[in-house]
């Protein structure tokens, strides 16, 4: 699992006006650990988290932040071969997102147990992260402007350069910065096969 700042919120879902308190009893330290685990138990790859927290050396969301701006969190993953998007900013707080996107996915896991993982694909219909035809074909190391043999290093520096220039945040375009996100996840596809 990969967690990204800041928050890249999906086009097409509005954003809460109003939040409410959640009553959730549990740690930021357990909701994270538990979005991983059942994303990993539902057999998910690719999964990147999007909030506005700070990201800390080891990877991941600090924490003791309390004061963030904006709760929102985007969950962005891959599944049977489909792009996905679950995004949640209901709660006040943006560990509450967390944990709520966390039971939403274990409710699907249910699902897939329950009833099979055809009805599994009808519930998750809602959360596909963009329309059929919407990545133009072009090879990640073109998008991300890079040699197709660069290394990993200079690749990852390249898309950390191109998510501060175009991320929507920072004026840039949402297409563009999925395309870039794409063509980030290709890249370490090849790198992993490489």
């Amino acid at each position: 699992m990969e967690y990204q700042s800041p928050l890249a919120w999906p086009l097409d879902r509005p954003r809460i006006q109003y939040r409410e308190r959640a009553r959730f009893q549990v740690t930021p330290d357990a909701a994270r650990k538990d979005l991983e685990k059942e994303l990993r138990l539902m057999g998910a790859t690719h999964a990147i988290v999007s909030s506005n927290m700070d990201i800390g050396r080891s990877g991941v969301p600090f924490s003791a932040q309390r004061n963030v701006t904006d709760p929102g969190v985007a969950l962005y993953f891959t599944w049977d071969g489909e792009d996905y998007c679950v995004p949640c900013d209901l709660w006040d707080l943006v560990w509450d997102n967390f944990r709520a996107i966390g039971k939403h996915v274990e409710a699907i896991r249910g699902i897939s147990r329950w009833t099979g993982a055809e009805a599994v694909k009808q519930a998750f219909a809602g959360f596909a992260a963009l329309p059929e035809g919407a990545t133009s074909g072009v090879p990640w190391w073109e998008v991300l402007g890079v040699e197709s043999g660069a290394s990993a290093k200079d690749i990852h520096r390249r898309y950390l350069a191109l998510v501060k220039e175009h991320h929507p945040d920072s004026g840039g375009s949402p297409e563009k910065m999925y395309a870039i996100n794409q063509a980030w996840r290709q890249a370490q596809d090849a790198r992993a096969l490489s």
